[in-house]
């Protein structure tokens, strides 16, 4: 019995180092696993990671073209703006300018007429004027009236130069006259048909205006060279 007792003794050791080795290879395959398993969560986290990085990148490079076009876009707008107001206020100056001109031509040529009045080629302005009128007028006979110093000017020596000049035009006989009329305040004359039915103004301030279209153009053509 005590040999028998002895055996079991001597097998009990071995059998519990054999149990602890079980143990040890079970905790040891449980930890590679666990260890494989956060490896492998690691990995795909940090692919994740990267692929959120790179979605990031993308959209961060997508909002910067975006913000690129929109300020290309803006510039490009505000560069619009600015020739469109740039040549409006040219096109402004221009007309401001060209009316200052307009304006001081007839100024100009107001005063060398005042200069002329009491020079003999004013005598020959006024036939000029008279025939223009009554050309125009188309009629036979008329009176003429103009500013006080130009009539004492019109005597019968003009009105017959200006019928001749007439004829001349036209091949028409036509008679003139001095209006008993009272003088005209602006310089020029006045041309009424026999009946007063029918008038032609022929005063500087009139022609100025019937002639200002022309004197615009000319100005603009020089202004534009």
């Amino acid at each position: 019995m005590k040999r028998s007792a002895s055996s079991s003794n001597s097998k009990g050791p071995q059998a519990a180092a054999s149990l602890d080795e079980e143990k040890n290879v079970l905790v040891r395959g449980i930890l590679d696993n666990a260890r494989s398993e956060a490896r492998k969560i690691e990995v795909e986290a940090e692919r994740a990671f990267q692929e959120r990085l790179k979605a990031a990148g993308s959209q961060v490079k997508a909002l910067q073209r975006e913000t690129d076009e929109r300020i290309r876009e803006q510039t490009a707008a505000i560069e619009r703006d600015n020739a469109s107001s740039i040549a409006i206020e040219t096109h402004r100056i221009a007309l401001r300018n060209r009316e200052r001109i307009v304006h001081e031509v007839q100024e100009r040529v107001k005063r060398r007429l005042e200069g002329l009045s009491g020079k003999p080629e004013y005598r020959d302005i006024l036939v000029g004027w008279i025939v223009e009128a009554m050309i125009g007028l188309g009629v036979e006979k008329a009176s003429v009236n103009a500013s006080a110093d130009e009539m004492r000017l019109i005597d019968r020596p003009l009105l017959t130069e200006a019928e001749e000049r007439v004829r001349e035009l036209t091949g028409r006989r036509v008679r003139l006259e001095k209006s008993g009329s009272a003088p005209l305040l602006a310089r020029g004359v006045v041309l009424e048909a026999e009946g007063g039915r029918l008038m032609f103004n022929n005063q500087v301030p009139t022609r100025m205006l019937r002639y200002q279209s022309q004197i615009r153009k000319l100005i603009t053509d020089a202004l534009e060279r």
